[in-house]
């Protein structure tokens, strides 16, 4: 028998039941994208994530696609192994939303970058931007940096946890980067460890 899983967020609390979780990672079709190896903390952090947050689960299973299927471009970076304990040897791989413009927006136009833009559009003109030259400056400081980080697979946002077994992936749970390796690990080993047998030999 599956437990009910309790959350609370500042005043907010909820209940999810197994049912709510089972019709939900059928919702997203992970069974579809990968049969029998996600967690269900990992769908628990996708409904939890959406309800609270606003994060989009659909990109996640995007991004779970294209670790699927490594021809297809996921726009964010290289998944990435653990080297330290008590993570050490899982993976974890970005996955994006609109929460995360902002971030890589000034991820892109860090350094001078931003000013070089400013003198390539407007150039030396004492006499001020024209419209013309807002509208191109804009266009490219938001659209075109977004449209250039997705096609060099540098987009940037929260985590997506999984482990390599036999030569597929197995999805344990999403996380943030300052949330401490410890207290993703403590997840994983308290909900993923009864799931995926294999995961004692990461203990």
């Amino acid at each position: 028998m599956h437990p009910n899983f309790h959350v609370s967020i500042g005043q907010a609390s909820r209940t999810i039941t197994f049912d709510e979780l089972q019709k939900f990672s059928d919702l997203l079709q992970l069974n579809k994208i990968a049969h029998g190896r996600f967690s269900w903390l990992f769908v628990f952090d996708l409904l939890i994530w959406n309800e609270f947050n606003g994060h989009e689960p659909f990109q996640v299973a995007r991004q779970i696609e294209a670790l699927e299927n490594p021809k297809t471009l996921s726009g964010t970076k290289p998944p990435t192994q653990f080297l330290n304990p008590p993570l050490r040897g899982l993976w974890h791989k970005h996955f994006f939303d609109a929460h995360f413009i902002p971030h890589n927006l000034r991820n892109h136009w860090s350094g001078n970058r931003l000013q070089k833009l400013v003198e390539e559009v407007c150039g030396p003109k004492k006499s001020g931007p024209t419209k013309e030259m807002v509208n191109e400056l804009v266009h490219r400081l938001v659209h075109g940096a977004m449209e250039d980080r997705n096609s060099a697979e540098k987009l940037t946002g929260e985590w997506i946890i999984f482990a390599k077994h036999n030569d597929q992936n197995y999805y344990l749970c999403l996380a943030r980067h300052d949330e401490g390796d410890e207290a993703i690990y403590s997840r994983i080993e308290q909900l993923c460890f009864r799931e995926f047998s294999f995961m004692k030999s990461y203990n």
